[in-house]
């Protein structure tokens, strides 16, 4: 049932999800070139307007209305709606992370005065990783859970907007739709991914002060893990007591 889910709740987003990773491999492409930053910016606004139309979709009007009313006759139970919408917003997500970073690993590059190629990206971040104490098979595992670390932080994003979706439409007694659903998706988005970011910049804090390694990734892993597992039992639980799309 829940793959069966997934794929109901991919339709809202197979128009906006290749298109948005594409647009933002490109624009990252294009940062490495001169003379194309108009360019690589038109491709980021065009980038964050279809993620934000899409989630706008998976998390808002895909529970309310009248395609939320049709779903809510599905027999499906909140768990799974909630463990569905969580896994394809968070690998999407997770996705377009992940290839910002191989794009920036692939592409940039330190150079000499004679334009010559001195050290690539992915040698720099291993070296560093190497000189504030990590081995080299800490060093590759650690670097190979970047991408479940950022699946589960778009997870956990895409949860929360939902939870702020179904508290303020149970505070009022109109519905929101339309650019309603639109303004709390952006609100929402601008709460947990200013959250998430402090975690990523306190992270960074603790990497630069020689406090990194393998332990610290596993614990933040394991932090991670635990606030999705809380968000998708605190949303799973108002859609069972206040979400009522009739």
């Amino acid at each position: 049932m829940l793959m069966k889910m997934m794929r109901l709740d991919y339709v809202n987003v197979r128009r906006e999800l290749p298109a948005s990773v594409v647009m933002m491999a490109a624009a990252v492409g294009l940062s490495f070139g001169s003379g194309m930053k108009l360019a690589q910016g038109i491709l980021l606004i065009l980038a964050f307007i279809l993620v934000l139309m899409g989630l706008n979709r998976l998390v808002g009007s895909a529970m309310f209305g009248t395609e939320g009313a049709f779903r809510l006759l599905l027999p499906v139970d909140s768990k799974t709606r909630t463990l569905s919408k969580g896994l394809i917003g968070g690998l999407w997500l997770g996705l377009l992370l992940t290839v910002i970073l191989l794009s920036a690993a692939a592409g940039y590059a330190d150079y000499d005065g004679f334009h010559v190629v001195r050290m690539r990206f992915m040698e720099r971040t291993v070296l560093y990783l190497l000189s504030i104490g990590f081995s080299p098979l800490t060093a590759g595992i650690s670097m190979m859970l970047i991408p479940m670390a950022l699946v589960l932080t778009a997870s956990s994003f895409c949860m929360g907007i939902m939870i702020l979706q179904i508290e303020i439409n149970s505070m009022v007694l109109k519905r929101f739709k339309g650019l309603g659903l639109l303004i709390i998706t952006l609100f929402g988005a601008a709460i947990f991914g200013g959250m998430f970011a402090g975690l990523g910049l306190l992270l960074q804090k603790l990497a630069f002060m020689h406090l990194a390694g393998l332990w610290l990734v596993i614990v933040m892993l394991g932090l991670l893990c635990i606030m999705a597992y809380l968000l998708y039992r605190g949303c799973a639980r108002m859609m069972d007591r206040k979400m009522n799309l009739s």
